[in-house]
């Protein structure tokens, strides 16, 4: 994992379609608008995600449902509009709105067949076996992390860390990724005990 900052490579593009809702929500900020028909105006990590149409977790939750309504679109064969560069949502935002799977279902069986989220159960066993999730955010200084996810693995008497030998778009992906990990070596499961 590159962690030394390249000035010369742009900051990595947050998408708000790649968190869930709950997610969204803790790094999304609505700004109230007076004189305008639309009461609210939504940043995501610095970027302007446009009008809400109310304040408060309903605004919010109308511009998140929004951002995964378009990426579908721009994925969709049955528009007849497909616009490179926009990533499908997460299969996690996705699962948050269910009718956008009958207005654009091969969009949406795209993000099914790319699905990597683990149980619960299987991210409580990782969880247990030291491994945490972080987070790259858009300052971080790094602009290859910036907007990515990886793993950590720390236990009890090591003087050091395991950390996921790549980043990923999804919290989801990352999961995965330790799933992968633990399942190769279960001694550290013991190790952890």
């Amino acid at each position: 994992m590159n962690q030394k900052a390249n000035a010369t490579t742009p900051p990595r593009k947050i998408h708000a379609q790649h968190f869930t809702f709950e997610q969204f929500k803790l790094h999304a900020v609505i700004t109230a608008l007076e004189g305008t028909p639309r009461p609210g105006r939504v940043e995501f990590f610095g970027q302007d995600l446009g009008f809400a149409d109310a304040l408060g977790d309903d605004g919010l939750r109308g511009v998140h449902e929004r951002e995964v309504n378009n990426a579908l679109y721009f994925n969709s064969t049955d528009v007849g509009h497909i616009r490179t560069g926009v990533p499908l949502p997460a299969p996690e935002a996705l699962d948050e709105y269910p009718a956008l799977r009958n207005t654009f279902p091969d969009a949406a069986s795209a993000v099914d067949e790319g699905r990597v989220m683990p149980t619960a159960e299987e991210i409580a066993k990782v969880t247990e076996a030291g491994f945490r999730l972080e987070f790259g955010a858009p300052d971080c200084g790094d602009p290859e992390l910036a907007g990515r996810w990886w793993w950590t693995l720390g236990q009890t008497g090591w003087s050091g860390f395991d950390v996921s030998e790549g980043e990923f778009d999804t919290a989801a992906a990352a999961w995965a990724d330790a799933v992968r990990y633990l399942r190769e070596d279960p001694s550290l499961l013991v190790q952890a005990a």
